[in-house]
Order: structure tokens, then C-alpha cells, then sequence
């Protein structure tokens, strides 16, 4: 009775025995300690084996499925006479485990390591609160020790992104935002950004930032910048590309200063003029709004008919003559 029932805990009702494992260890140690009181000595290769608990060397790591490649869990302990682990709360079966067993020189005490794969298939068929998960248990002669639980899931990179970069015009020192939120993925997706196909450094320029949300930050816009930027995602199974965003950094045109005043013309005009270089409109940039070129009368307002200068009139009449005065 009692042995079916440990059997049921189990993984298939195949390790009835594990418990009773723990109980040989325990007689054994109590052994131990009985031949100390009648005066004999412990072994020196195993100076405190009887009174010491297993200490986890290595623990298993969380661990990620890629297409149908197993997965190897593996853990270390000492001392250790036995090493099993549980998944999902049941024994791993014995002949699933590969084990190994050494003697730390240091030490004396017993080291043991052991390894279990885990099939896509067990993760795709576990049901249950939680991710799949293992842990080993080890035994030594004083007890057992538990490792921390590593739990296994099913790497994936769906192909969407879920926002694709947009492409902008900013000004010259404008700011510019590309926002990038990668694909779904187990494990998350880590994303790189490219200019025109060659990798952004962040680190090489203080004026990019690419650590805020997958987002591009560029905080005063060059014209150096203009280019077409996309954003890549990658995780341990797939890469994946994101739509490519054309930025355009404009420059809007400034005037120079005004020339000089030309000298004066036949006509009675002089002319000044200026320039849409400072700076000139470059990538689609506005061009100088306002006039180039000015003229005005430079005699003062004494050129009359036709502009021609006061000395050419012959005149016609006195009243004419004296109205040019």
C-alpha cells in the first residue's frame, strides 16, 4: 500500500524508490556516526561527508527550445551520492539522467554531475499555471538540497513588426523620434538599428540614442543624418526586418546682407542686391522669402520725365521750367 502510493506521485509511478534512497543515506550516516562512538575513525577521504548538506556547484539554467533541437539541463553538486531531477513537480525517469561522479582534491568530498535533455514535444504537451520547469534534488548522508527551478519554453520571432519605423523631414538641429517595436518573441527580441545597411553605433556619437524603447533618438538633426534607417530585431531563433524610413533634413534659406549701392544709372536709379546663401535651401528646404534685388531714385527726387536727369530737359515753357525746381 505504501508503495503504491509514492508510485502514483511519481512520473509514471516509476520511482517509488527515490524516497526510499533518502532513507539509505540516513541509515548510512547514522552508521557513520555509531562507528565514531565506539572509537573508530572516519576515512580521511571523506573528512565531513556525514555532516554536510549538498551544495549546488551548478544549478540549471533557464533554457529556450529552438525548432525541434532537445535542450540539455545539467547541475552539479557536493557532496553529492545522488542527483535527480523533477520537472513540473513529478521524477524524472532514471534512465533519462546521465550522470557523472568525481572527487574535489581539495576537499575529499564527492562531486556529482548530472544531465537530462528536454524534447519540444514534453514542452508542448505540458499544460499548466506556469512555464515548464526542472530542478534537481541531491542526497547526501546528512539530507537533501533542492536547486532553484530553470524553466524551459519554446523560442519563437513572429514575423510583424509591431510598429515600423515612419519616414520624416525634420529641420536642420531639429530632433528626430523613430519609433521600432520589435516582433513578439521568446526570448524578447533585441534590436539594432541601420543607416543607409551599415550597423548605428550610439557609443561613436553622443547625439544618438537607440536605448530608449527600441525607439532612435537623434537630438539636433545634421544634414549628415538624412538617410534611410531601419530597424532590425533578432532573438536566439530568427532575424527579422523592419520597413525602411527615409529621413530628409532640410535647410530653409537665409538672405545675406545687402550689397553696397550701385552707382547712380542714366536712368537716375541705383540698385543693391542679396543673396538666398546664408545658408542656401539644401534638401527641399524653403527658399528666401522677400525680394533680391532693390532700386531707388538717387537724385534726390529732382529726376523727372521719364527719369532723365534734370540737366538733359530742355524746356518747354517757363511754367514747365519752374515746376521741375
Amino acid at each position: 500500500m505504501g508503495r503504491a502510493a509514492v508510485a502514483g506521485g511519481g512520473a509514471g509511478g516509476a520511482h517509488w524508490w527515490l524516497p526510499w534512497l533518502g532513507l539509505c543515506f540516513w541509515a548510512t550516516g547514522a552508521a557513520a556516526a555509531r562507528g565514531t562512538d565506539n572509537g573508530e575513525a572516519l576515512p580521511e577521504s571523506i573528512p565531513s561527508a556525514p555532516g554536510t548538506l549538498p551544495h549546488f556547484i551548478e544549478e540549471p539554467d533557464d533554457a529556450y527550445i529552438i525548432k525541434s533541437n532537445p535542450i540539455a539541463l545539467r547541475c552539479k553538486a557536493r557532496p553529492a551520492m545522488q542527483i535527480f531531477f523533477k520537472c513540473n513537480g513529478e521524477w524524472v525517469h532514471q534512465n533519462e539522467h546521465v550522470s557523472e561522479e568525481s572527487l574535489d582534491e581539495s576537499s575529499g568530498l564527492k562531486v556529482r554531475e548530472v544531465f537530462i535533455n528536454v524534447t519540444r514535444q514534453q514542452v508542448e504537451d505540458f499544460h499548466g499555471p506556469e512555464d515548464y520547469w526542472c530542478q534537481c534534488v541531491a542526497w547526501s548522508h546528512l539530507g537533501t538540497s533542492k536547486s532553484r527551478k530553470a524553466s524551459v519554453r519554446i523560442a519563437y520571432l513572429r514575423k510583424n513588426f509591431e510598429q515600423d519605423p515612419q519616414g520624416r523631414e525634420v529641420p536642420i538641429e531639429g530632433m528626430i523620434v523613430l519609433h521600432c517595436r520589435p516582433p513578439e518573441g521568446v526570448p524578447a527580441a533585441e534590436v539594432e538599428w541601420l543607416k543607409n545597411e551599415e550597423p548605428i553605433d550610439s557609443e561613436q556619437d553622443e547625439n544618438i540614442d537607440t536605448r530608449a524603447d527600441h525607439n532612435l533618438i537623434i537630438r539636433q538633426a545634421r544634414l549628415s543624418d538624412s538617410g534611410n534607417y531601419t530597424c532590425m530585431a533578432a532573438n536566439i531563433v530568427a532575424k527579422r526586418r523592419s520597413l525602411s524610413a527615409t529621413v530628409v533634413v532640410y535647410v530653409d534659406g537665409s538672405w545675406e546682407v545687402w550689397s553696397e549701392w550701385s552707382v547712380c544709372s542714366p536712368e537716375c536709379e541705383h540698385l543693391r542686391i542679396r543673396e538666398c546663401t546664408a545658408p542656401p535651401p539644401r534638401n527641399g528646404g524653403k527658399f528666401c522669402e522677400g525680394l533680391s534685388q532693390e532700386s531707388e531714385n538717387c537724385t534726390d527726387g529732382l529726376c523727372i520725365l521719364d527719369k532723365k536727369p534734370l540737366h538733359e530737359i530742355k524746356p518747354q515753357s517757363k511754367l514747365f521750367f519752374l515746376s521741375c525746381i
